[in-house]
C-alpha cells in the first residue's frame, strides 16, 4: 500500500479551497527565506521547538509550515471548533499534523494542557498563533509563553510580507498576498523562556514575544527589497 493511501480523504470544499490556495500561492515570487538556520536543531531532530507567528499571516506561514511537515518534522496544533477550524483540520491532518481541538490559547486550557504532552511527551513542536483566534490583534496572550515555560522547548518567531496584499473583513486583518505578488518569509532567533515567572514577569515575556514576532515581520518586509 502506498504511503498516500491511508492518508484522510479531503471534503470536496475543503479540496476546492485547497486548490484554490495553491493555485494562487503558486503564482507567487519568493524571495529566500531569511533565518532558515534558526531551524536547525528542528530538522535534526535534536528538540522539538514551538513555531508562532500572527494569526493573520497564517496563509504563507501555515503553507511554510507544511513544508517541515513534508520534510518529516512532526508537529502539533491547536485547532477551535470554529467553522474555519473544522475546515482546516482535514487539511492539517492529510499532512501528519497532529491536532489538538481547543478554543484558544490561554493558561490552564486543556488544549494547552494536551499540547503540552505533545511537546513533553511525544517529541513534537508546536504551531501557535499568540494573538488568535480573537485577538486583539499583534497581541501576545500568555498561552504560548506558558507552553514554552512548561516544556522547556524554545519558541521561533515566523512572519512573512508582501508588496501587494488583500486585506479581509476579519478581526485580524487577514493578509492575503495578491496574484504574481513578491513575497518574503523571516525566521527569528529563538526565544527562551525561564521555568519561574511571576505575573509581572510573565506579562514581560509576552510583551517580549510580540516584539520578537514583530522584529520577524520587519525582517521579512526588508528581505522584499533586498
Amino acid at each position: 500500500m502506498s504511503r498516500g493511501a491511508d492518508r484522510p480523504r479531503l471534503p470536496p470544499k475543503t479540496l476546492l479551497a485547497y486548490g484554490l490556495v495553491r493555485a494562487l500561492v503558486a503564482t507567487y515570487r519568493r524571495r529566500p527565506v531569511t533565518g532558515e538556520q534558526h531551524l536547525a536543531g528542528l530538522m535534526t531532530r535534536e528538540r522539538p521547538a514551538i513555531l508562532a507567528f500572527w494569526h493573520n499571516r497564517l496563509l504563507l506561514c501555515g503553507d511554510y509550515v507544511l513544508g517541515l511537515a513534508r520534510r518529516g518534522v512532526r508537529l502539533a496544533a491547536l485547532v477551535s471548533r470554529s467553522r474555519d477550524g473544522e475546515a482546516t483540520a482535514p487539511l492539517a491532518r492529510r499532512f501528519g499534523v497532529t491536532l489538538v481541538r481547543g478554543s484558544s490559547f490561554t493558561g490552564g486550557t486543556l488544549g494547552l494542557r494536551r499540547l503540552y504532552r505533545e511537546i513533553a511527551g511525544h517529541g513534537r513542536t508546536a504551531v501557535t498563533t499568540p494573538d488568535g483566534s480573537r485577538g486583539p490583534v499583534y497581541r501576545a496572550r500568555p498561552g504560548t509563553v506558558v507552553l514554552a515555560q512548561l516544556t522547556g522547548a524554545p519558541i521561533v518567531p515566523l512572519a512573512y510580507a508582501a508588496d501587494r496584499a488583500w486585506r479581509l473583513r476579519s478581526w485580524d486583518r487577514f493578509l492575503v498576498p495578491k496574484p504574481f505578488a513578491r513575497v518574503a518569509l523571516a525566521i527569528g532567533p529563538p526565544m527562551a523562556v525561564p521555568r519561574q515567572l511571576d505575573d509581572a514577569e510573565l506579562a514581560g515575556q509576552c510583551e517580549e514575544l510580540g516584539r520578537r514576532l514583530d522584529a520577524a515581520l520587519e525582517a521579512a518586509e526588508a528581505a522584499l527589497t533586498a
